[in-house]
């Protein structure tokens, strides 16, 4: 087994080492044992080898390794500025006062924000429907919480003294009476879902809520998920859960129980990460093992030529809405699924069979990233799949790759933008060119817009302008000091140093 160790900025360790050696831990689960073992509170930001880990991240810790992550607490205070669909919370005037200083961190439904301030107050605003309206909540919002965590459509609010407020629509926006009480204290971190919540108590009990989540969970099922649970995945009719000793429990309806009983021996232990598309899952065990379930073109026995490709071992899954590609340990690419969404790379092979460190993904299109900076790019052609016009500026340099649901952009070493795919998600960036051509330091998106940081705190939009790709509204308080870049499906925050 390999120790993790979290220290803060001196180096100090912030809790005692813990033995994770060949599994997967997330960001979230990290972020809670920062919160449960030291006085740090509000903001956080985990870091690791210089790289920012979100509460989504998986970080795969292999046998014998040491691994330790860096915990920066965060005090600086922001305004932030929104653009994008009103709607959605691209429209923050009823709340601009309350943005115009001592913002810490901003956190996003589908189609609204919520600010977390300094003192601990939270600030919403955006589609009620999704959170944007948490008036009802009021007074317990108005100081003392120390984090946010949100779902597509509610947030979830974790205050000083180990409480849960929570707001927005639909059941993983309400706590229902049998588990209100269990959340008035001794909450330590809360992991989100698509659809609902689960919090973690001390003692490492579990509290879930979210009915949408829960659709075919047995009594034996909610039991295994009592405790252990480090991530939860979904497809559009099932739920995966992997637990801290690499073993998978899965729920869903009725026809998807009797496929997963089918893998059922192979998931119980060893698992160190999942992946998903619409109808499938795929997990990567110990060792490189893939293993497939579900009822769509990713789920059911994989061609006798993927397995032999996957035989060399796994190190990470990617996934389109139906369409998986599994990176092997040997920098090698491995797709399988509907052709059209990316299923078959036949066409792209050569370039796939080595020296690929990273892959991309959007809604119908795949994007890897080699060693040696250039983008290979198969699936839906006009979402980015096709990337000829672009090819000869993808073709070295690039360091990371930001997309849409529709296209794709690439950030390259010199600080120069290159995108592709459908112009109305992104995928041209015509008109704004000559500002992308250098001094870009990072990229955001939404559904159909990107936001490109630049190094002097200008921020940089196109795509589609009910997404956040037409910012003139704000152009001026986007034309400097800008730290920060977030979103939601169809808008913007940013935040920037206060004037």
């Amino acid at each position: 087994m390999a120790p993790l160790t979290i220290v803060n900025l001196n180096g100090e360790p912030l809790c005692e080492p813990i033995e994770v050696g060949g599994t997967v831990v997330t960001g979230s689960w990290l972020r809670a044992l920062v919160w449960d073992s030291s006085n740090y509170n509000g903001r956080v930001s985990l870091m690791l080898e210089g790289l920012e880990l979100q509460d989504d991240t998986q970080v795969y810790c292999p046998e014998g390794d040491p691994v330790v992550v860096t915990a920066v607490r965060c005090t600086n205070q922001y305004e932030a500025v929104t653009w994008g669909k009103a709607d959605s919370g691209g429209d923050s005037k009823v709340v601009a006062k309350q943005l115009a200083g001592g913002v810490m961190a901003i956190y996003s439904t589908a189609h609204a924000f919520a600010a977390l301030k300094a003192g601990g107050e939270v600030v919403t605003w955006g589609n009620p429907m999704f959170g944007g309206d948490s008036r009802e909540v009021a007074q317990r919002l108005a100081c003392g919480v120390t984090a946010m965590f949100s779902t597509r459509t509610a947030f979830a609010a974790l205050k000083e003294d180990g409480s849960v407020v929570t707001w927005g629509d639909g059941p993983s926006g309400r706590v229902y009476k049998e588990v209100e009480n269990k959340l008035s204290s001794g909450v330590r971190a809360i992991y989100e879902t698509t659809n609902g919540f689960f919090a973690w108590q001390h003692g490492d009990k579990v509290v879930a809520w979210g009915n949408a989540m829960f659709n075919g969970m047995s009594q034996e099922v909610a039991d295994r998920l009592s405790t252990g649970v480090i991530a939860i995945y979904r497809t559009d009719n099932a739920f995966a859960a992997l637990k801290d000793g690499g073993e998978v429990v899965v729920w869903g309806d009725e026809s998807f129980d009797g496929i997963s009983r089918a893998v059922a021996d192979r998931l119980s232990e060893g698992v160190i990460a999942i992946c998903s598309t619409d109808e499938d899952f795929a997990a990567i065990k110990e060792g490189g093992e893939v293993v497939t379930w579900g009822d769509g073109p990713c789920g059911g026995g994989l061609p006798h030529a993927v397995v032999n490709r996957l035989a060399k071992g796994v190190s990470a899954l990617y996934s389109t809405a139906s369409a998986m590609a599994a990176l092997t340990v040997d920098g090698a690419v491995v797709t399988w699924g509907d052709r059209s969404y990316g299923g078959v790379s036949r066409e792209v092979a050569v370039e796939l069979a080595e020296g690929v460190i990273a892959v991309h993904s959007n809604n119908s299109a795949f994007a890897a990233l080699k060693s040696n900076g250039q983008v290979v790019t198969w699936g839906y052609a006009p979402c980015g799949g096709d990337s000829t016009a672009v090819a000869d500026k993808i073709a070295n340099g690039v360091g990371t790759i930001c997309c849409t649901d529709s296209a794709f952009a690439a950030l390259k070493s010199s600080g120069e933008v290159v995108t592709w795919g459908k112009a109305v998600g992104g995928g041209d960036s015509g008109t704004v060119a000559s500002k992308l051509a250098t001094g870009v330091t990072s990229l955001c998106s939404s559904h159909g817009a990107f936001a490109a940081m630049k190094q002097d705190g200008e921020v940089v939009t196109w795509g589609n302008s009910a997404c956040g790709g037409n910012s003139r509204d704000v152009v001026h308080s986007l034309a400097e000091d800008v730290i920060a870049v977030y979103s939601n499906s169809s808008a913007f925050v940013a935040l920037k140093v206060c004037t």
